[in-house]
């Protein structure tokens, strides 16, 4: 228009705080996307943990019942030697803890002279607690850099709201 209804000292405000305010919402949404696209695979990666460790464990019980393994080889695994059930792994904590207990277990298992447990083999079972473990460290890293976004544009949100009443 030959009008131009914004005053000169507005015009450069506005030049100067737009890029800055429309980089700070894509950073957010860009973090948003990056929690979101994460959440997704955790969905994918937790029940491969879960059932690894689960079949793991089940292998472990079935070797004991069949007599290859003597019972007390449950306390290598944080089970009591009697406890012949198939430890929960549900939860974040229980996938992390039994996932722990399966690795840590057949290692001393195996350095006291036992042969390893396979189908699943630890190294499966380890891949699939690890990458599960990992995906959630970042997702959580996406959670803080998206936290971390909105309050950048809340701390700006003032001058701009001065700036579109004005």
């Amino acid at each position: 228009p030959s009008i131009i209804p914004f005053t000169v000292n507005t015009i450069s405000r506005l030049d100067i705080l737009y890029p800055l305010y429309k980089g700070k919402i894509e950073a957010a949404e860009a973090a948003l996307q990056l929690q979101i696209t994460l959440g997704e695979q955790i969905k994918a990666a937790k029940p491969q943990a879960e059932y690894l460790i689960s079949d793991f464990f089940d292998a472990l019980q079935r070797a004991i019942r069949r007599g290859v393994f003597d019972a007390s080889v449950r306390t290598f695994y944080g089970l009591a030697a009697n406890d012949g059930t198939i430890p929960p792994a549900r939860t974040e904590a229980e996938v992390s803890y039994w996932g722990g207990k399966a690795a840590s277990g057949e290692a001393a298992r195996i350095t006291a002279g036992g042969a390893p447990i396979t189908f699943p083999g630890i190294a499966e079972v380890n891949t699939a607690v690890n990458n599960f473990k990992n995906l959630n460290v970042q997702q959580a890293n996406a959670k803080i850099t998206y936290e971390t976004a909105q309050e950048a544009i809340a701390a700006q949100n003032p001058e701009v709201d001065k700036l579109i009443l004005k």
